[in-house]
């Protein structure tokens, strides 16, 4: 389930040229009810459309990664859209929480209506100049009015699924994916914890050479014992009474140490 416009949405959301063909065919007085009338129907207007306006310019922002802003046709889906008429989304599937996105970029009419057509017939390299995305978050900008944001809604509807159709699902959805690239940019709160990750792991250079001479010493044998002397002992002011003209001169006695041997006078004098 998508949320567009404010309206939810089960299957797919269009801009631009296809959501005009395709409004107009629906609105008509004499909506065919027969799939290859109705197919008809939507090409005769594809061609009145093209002939009548002018290319729209779309942007298109996927998880906060702008991917176009040149785009004449975009479409957000669920699910594979016209399928067996005109696949625009191949590999979107209704069960994996994402939207696929369908870019068809704005060269000139005769361009866009090739393009449709090569897509239709599926011809070979018919998808090399579309586009396609994934994500959760769609912003879309038409003929740089108002964004409009298009999003997934998880949980709202349940999915009744018959046996073995998520399987063949996912194998058609690998197929598809195997001819077209889908393009999946990771959101920019990913994005912005990759890079800071990134930037506090790699170490600067300077960091890279003390590290580095660390591992020398580290690996160097044991140095031998400094030859110089031994440090003076610090001795304590003494306490013993100054007479008179004597100069002022601090004395120092040895502060006892567990290092130094204390001689004790005997009564014999030795």
């Amino acid at each position: 389930m998508g949320l567009a416009k404010r309206q939810m949405f089960l299957s797919h959301e269009s801009f631009g040229l296809l959501a005009r063909i395709q409004q107009a065919v629906e609105q008509a007085r004499r909506n065919p009810r027969q799939r290859q009338l109705r197919l008809l129907a939507y090409y005769r207007m594809a061609v009145t459309r093209l002939a009548e306006t002018a290319l729209d310019a779309i942007q298109v922002e996927v998880d906060g990664h702008p991917v176009t802003s040149t785009a004449a046709l975009v479409t957000v889906a669920n699910v594979e859209t016209y399928r067996g008429f005109l696949s625009l989304t191949p590999a979107a599937s209704p069960v994996d929480g994402l939207l696929d996105v369908c870019v068809i970029p704005g060269t000139t009419k005769t361009g866009v209506l090739a393009q449709l057509i090569k897509l239709m017939l599926a011809l070979p390299g018919c998808r090399d100049e579309v586009g396609l995305y994934r994500g959760r978050h769609i912003r879309v900008s038409v003929n740089r009015r108002k964004p409009e944001d298009v999003r997934v809604l998880g949980g709202v509807l349940p999915v009744l699924a018959p046996a073995g159709s998520l399987e063949r699902l996912k194998v058609r959805q690998a197929a598809a994916e195997a001819e077209a690239v889908v393009v999946t940019p990771a959101p920019q709160e990913q994005a912005g914890l990759v890079r800071a990750t990134r930037s506090t792991s790699t170490p600067s250079p300077i960091h890279t050479t003390c590290l580095s001479r660390l591992r020398r010493l580290k690996a160097s044998p044991a140095c031998a014992p400094n030859p110089s002397a031994a440090k003076a002992a610090a001795f304590a002011p003494s306490s013993a009474p100054r007479l008179p003209g004597m100069k002022k001169v601090a004395k120092r006695t040895a502060e006892p140490s567990v290092s130094i041997t204390t001689a004790v006078a005997s009564d014999a004098g030795t």
